[in-house]
């Protein structure tokens, strides 16, 4: 007790001095009893007695002297906190080195506090926070003026017990250490314009740290420095950041793509990595396109000029190439074409220096760069603008165009039909490109390119029965592409192998058959242009049926007299034929397609090469037959009674769209794909003239089994009154072939006898 009197005397003797510590340090005082007088005197009136007491606190912590009581560790550490806002600096920097001395304790919990601390520092010495990213010290700190009262011995304890702190934190084994340590630095960098840059650099190696939680802590932080403007990001910073973007973790891969997204790169030479990097992790993560395309979109708003140099660059891959096996289409592709819109839309420079046709192509693609960037542009506007921006729509030079409005439609705004039926087109031509590469062989390719398109299609919302009618059409067409491109694909493979496909091979020409006469009788208003291109899709149908391994004498039938129907429409309408139909008339009027001569795949090979796609051209006369069925008085808890052996009434809510009483119209009726049933629905007396006719109607099923309960599907079909081949058989069905308008519903019947079934 005598020794700890003497230093509580001495404290006030040396009161402007370094005695208090000095006696400390010579005095074997038990730690229980010596740091609780410490805390007192931190205490003091006087800044030099406080300042000395921290100084003393630190000694005995360097000096090896464990103190197990956790209390009064805990009671240094929130003193030397309180400290930190002492209005004396050297009181301050006193502090600042008891909370430094603590991020290397043994306790994790003290670690993570001592970080913690730091970040709320709001007053310190510049070359002292500077030192806390290195290590070693610097030799060419010198003592400033709000250090005037320490001399330059006692600085340098001071550099020294801060050196390398945050390195410390930052190679913590422990990811709560990691943690507080970074968002200590995101706090400190707005204190000294030359921190920041410092911890950047320090943060890039952290990218590379095995824990999760300090790779995203990292990256939040640069994040943060980036946006605040404390820090311009270097190439070798931007290369530390790429690698992230093949992170296993997704949440780390998101928030590298907002930093790429919002920080300013220095040069082309980086923006380019940048992009090739991003596409790079598209390839191996394609599920996420959205937040890779809205990345590439934030690049352009902010690096127009390098934006517009990278899609020149690859402006040879965007536009469709005939001779590259792997086609031009994919998010690659895409990416780049979010990349020219968005350095458009923010710089008028450069939307001049953009290529037309490459907005054509975005909006080719406006399916997946609407979903991409539905959060950030209004969807509606966008497809306006990329619709006035296409080639199409300008015959003069590219430096004379003017640029539209960007955006001018207010968000939920419904799009003008002039920029729905221009976006359909560019996608139906899009189509047309594609069937080069149908021929080559490219199926793949040209099937993700179809996938594509009718993104873009789906959106195109429908606002009437115009935009209803050409948009179905448009997925019907493409459709048909597809499916001709996966029977084109049998010709393409060896002989043996197209035998082992035979039964495929069947199917996909039985749903071509249907899907063409679909379009073909689905829809009215067409013009005479239109209506030929359908009809050279048909009659490429029956040629590809007839190069099957099995001929049909009725298909030979049908082709010889859609063959008439063309020359008919040519001759009336004098609208010139392709050379396919020419040809085929010319074999057809010559015999060469006798049954006899069937074995000529040469010549079926030398018709199937000359068929190519046109342009298709809709109008807003273009109208969609269709129809939709509900069962009344069903539902799941409540289904349909039957009595066994008794017929049985359907009653059904029936909307038809565009049907007139030259339809025939009906309902198939089948019970487990053995059993079937037509109903005849009579125009003249549920027709009308409006274009939507509504009317209730109970439809008759005779064959009723004998069994508890069975589930009837129904349907409504429309009778093609030009396929007169009787395809169609039964007593009192229809004699032609039905192309069916509507979806298929269906009706659960239980026996009236079988209540048990119901209270299950």
């Amino acid at each position: 007790m005598t020794a700890l009197s003497f230093l509580c005397v001495s404290a006030r003797v040396f009161r402007f001095g370094f005695g208090f510590l000095n006696n400390v340090m010579k005095l074997s005082v038990p730690p229980n009893l010596l740091l609780p007088v410490m805390l007192g005197f931190t205490k003091d009136p006087y800044p030099c007695v406080r300042k000395s007491a921290l100084e003393g606190l630190v000694g005995v912590c360097d000096s090896g002297v464990v103190v197990e009581d956790y209390g009064i560790v805990e009671g240094c550490y929130f003193r030397a906190v309180e400290l930190l806002l002492d209005q004396h600096d050297y009181v301050r920097l006193a502090a600042l080195r008891a909370i430094c001395s603590m991020v290397r304790d043994m306790n994790v919990g003290v670690r993570v506090e001592a970080f913690t601390t730091l970040g709320k520092i709001t007053y310190v010495s510049e070359d002292i926070l500077l030192q806390t990213l290195n290590k070693k010290v610097d030799e060419a700190i010198k003592v400033k003026q709000s250090l005037a009262l320490s001399s330059s011995n006692s600085h340098e304890i001071h550099a020294g017990v801060a050196a390398g702190a945050f390195i410390h934190g930052l190679e913590d084994e422990y990811s709560e250490v990691q943690r507080a340590a970074c968002i200590s630095l995101r706090m400190l960098c707005v204190i000294s314009g030359r921190f920041a840059p410092d911890a950047v650099s320090i943060l890039s190696y952290v990218l590379n740290d095995d824990s999760v939680i300090a790779r995203l802590e990292a990256l939040k932080t640069i994040h943060c420095m980036a946006m605040s403007g404390c820090v311009a990001m270097k190439e070798a910073h931007i290369d530390m950041v790429l690698g992230t973007l093949v992170d296993r973790n997704s949440q780390i891969r998101s928030r590298a793509f907002d930093l790429l997204g919002s920080v300013k790169l220095p040069d082309l030479k980086v923006s380019k990595l940048t992009v090739e990097s991003l596409f790079r992790s598209l390839d191996i993560y394609p599920k996420s396109e959205a937040e890779i395309f809205r990345t590439l979109f934030n690049m352009g708003h902010n690096h127009g000029k390098f934006a517009v140099r990278i899609v020149k660059d690859h402006y040879n891959k965007i536009k469709p190439s005939n001779d590259e096996k792997s086609g031009c289409y994919g998010s690659r592709i895409a990416g780049l074409l979010v990349l020219a819109i968005s350095a458009s839309l923010k710089h008028e420079e450069h939307f001049h220096q953009i290529p037309p046709r490459i907005f054509s192509y975005a909006a080719a693609y406006f399916g997946r760069i609407a979903y991409a960037l539905g959060d950030i542009l209004d969807i509606d506007s966008l497809l306006a603008y990329l619709s006035c921006c296409g080639e199409h729509q300008f015959e003069v030079q590219s430096e004379t165009r003017t640029r539209p409005e960007v955006l001018p439609a207010a968000k939920g705004q419904q799009e003008a039909p002039v920029h729905v039926f221009s976006a359909m087109q560019i996608v139906l031509a899009t189509v047309k490109r594609l069937w080069p590469l149908v021929k080559c062989g490219c199926t793949n390719e040209v099937l993700k390119s179809l996938r594509c398109c009718k993104e873009s299609l789906a959106a195109v919302r429908a606002g009437s029965f115009a935009y209803a009618a050409a948009v179905a059409f448009a997925f019907q067409y493409i459709h048909i592409v597809k499916l001709v491109t996966r029977v084109w694909r049998h010709f393409e493979v060896s002989k043996t192998c197209h035998l082992y496909q035979l039964g495929d091979f069947d199917l996909l020409l039985g749903k071509l058959d249907k899907a063409i006469l679909a379009i073909r009788y689905r829809f009215i208003g067409l013009s005479k242009d239109v209506e030929l291109i359908i009809m050279e899709l048909l009659l490429l149908n029956y040629l590809l049926q007839l190069s099957s391994s099995h001929m049909h004498c009725k298909t030979l039938q049908k082709l010889s007299t859609m063959v008439a129907s063309v020359c008919h429409l040519r001759d009336a309408k004098s609208i010139a034929c392709s050379d396919f139909v020419n040809l085929l008339a010319e074999l057809l009027s010559n015999g060469s397609f006798s049954l006899d001569a069937t074995g000529d795949q040469c010549q079926l090979k030398k018709l199937r090469d000359l068929f190519i796609l046109k342009d298709v051209i809709l109008t807003e006369e273009i109208r969609h037959i269709s129809a939709e069925l509900v069962v009344l008085g069903f539902d799941s808890v409540s289904p349909l009674r039957f009595i066994s052996g008794l017929p049985v009434g359907i009653p059904l809510d029936i909307t038809l769209y565009n049907v007139t009483n030259e339809h025939k119209l009906w309902l198939k009726i089948v019970l487990d794909d053995k059993v079937s049933e037509f109903v005849f629905l009579d125009m003249e007396e549920y027709g009308g003239l409006d274009e939507v006719k509504k009317f209730k109607f109970t439809a008759p099923f005779y064959r009723t089994p004998k069994t508890v309960a069975y589930t009837l599907r129904v349907s409504m079909g429309m009778e093609c009154m030009s396929e007169d081949l009787h395809l169609v058989r039964g007593h009192g069905g229809p004699k032609h072939a039905l192309t069916y308008i509507s979806l298929e519903i269906e009706a659960y019947f239980v026996n009236l006898n079988a209540d048990h079934l119901l209270l299950r």
